[in-house]
């Protein structure tokens, strides 16, 4: 099984983790994480972002959050990592199997 990816603050360390049926999840509340394109509206959305924070967390966590403690828990990670550093965690945290592309020659 894979691990959960860690998001450390300067208090605490959080697991984040997209499982399949998180994923699956998401996408029916309108976060596509699977194509570019949904990838892409996360980034221009905010209540999109934190979402996806609120749901792999409690994934990660293996518990339920409520949604406002889960959003306190966003705020303190985003005032010390940074959207751009959990972007780069958001594929770490993917627990499928992907398969590398093959590139035509």
């Amino acid at each position: 099984m894979k691990p959960a990816a860690i998001i450390e603050t300067s208090t605490n360390a959080y697991r984040f983790k997209l499982k399949y049926s998180t994923l699956c999840a998401l996408r029916e509340h309108g976060v596509d994480l699977l194509s570019e394109k949904g990838s892409a509206a996360l980034s221009e959305d905010p209540t999109k972002f934190r979402f996806v924070f609120w749901k792999g967390l409690e994934t990660g966590e293996g518990r339920k959050f409520k949604q406002e403690e889960a959003f306190e828990i966003f705020d303190e990670v985003m005032e010390e990592v940074g959207p751009e550093e959990f972007a780069n965690i958001i594929p770490k945290a993917l627990a499928i199997k992907t398969s590398a592309v093959k590139s035509k020659k």
